[in-house]
């Protein structure tokens, strides 16, 4: 039976976006996955360390996620009040789920946070080194790639949804969701960044 999570944001009061990862282990046991079609061994080494008090959680992207949606839309993905570290720890532990992906031709996400890495049954270094085309399943990367040219273009889109698999197999549809052009400190792009916090599982 299906059923539909909702992670309340305090200051993210209608943030929520979309594409991740549709990656499927080799080993899964009972449930038929999507295969990543790029071998583990030709995949870049992720640019970031797991978040941890030791990185303070990866603080300066997580100012770089917060001033590129303050740019586009005018809204704070946390308390700008609190100490940088405190921010991107909120980030990392977030109920709804936060990722970023580069901007070379083939992304590869550079960023899940921990609510991401649950509901894709992934860990920090499989889901950083993981091209976000894989993100959907095939029928739908399509229509994601029309997606996030329209964001490229715009800056932000918000609104969308689509069905996405976990590394077991397990499907789910993400709902509401908004994408943003991250932007470097010349105002370069330099990546896309993804907020939801409505899902659903499906059967």
């Amino acid at each position: 039976m299906s059923r539909t999570l909702r992670a309340s944001a305090t200051s993210v009061e209608s943030l929520t976006s979309p594409q991740i990862l549709a990656y499927a282990a080799k080993s899964t046991p009972t449930r038929q996955s999507l295969q990543p079609t790029v071998d583990t061994a030709e995949r870049p080494m992720p640019p970031f360390p797991e978040p941890s008090p030791a990185n303070d959680f990866l603080a300066a992207h997580i100012a770089r996620l917060q001033a590129s949606l303050r740019h586009w839309t005018g809204r704070e993905l946390t308390d700008q009040a609190l100490p940088l570290a405190e921010r991107a720890r909120r980030v990392f532990e977030a109920p709804f789920a936060v990722l970023s992906h580069d901007a070379a031709a083939d992304p590869v996400f550079t960023y899940v946070n921990r609510t991401a890495m649950t509901l894709w049954e992934m860990g920090w270094t499989d889901m950083t080194r993981l091209p976000s085309r894989l993100s959907a399943e095939p029928m739908e990367r399509t229509a994601r790639a029309r997606f996030l040219a329209d964001v490229k273009a715009r800056g932000f889109v918000e609104g969308y949804e689509g069905v996405r698999m976990s590394r077991s197999g397990r499907r789910f549809r993400i709902r509401d969701a908004l994408l943003w052009n991250l932007l470097d400190e010349t105002g370069q792009l330099c990546g896309q960044a993804a907020l939801f916090r409505d899902w659903q599982f499906l059967r």
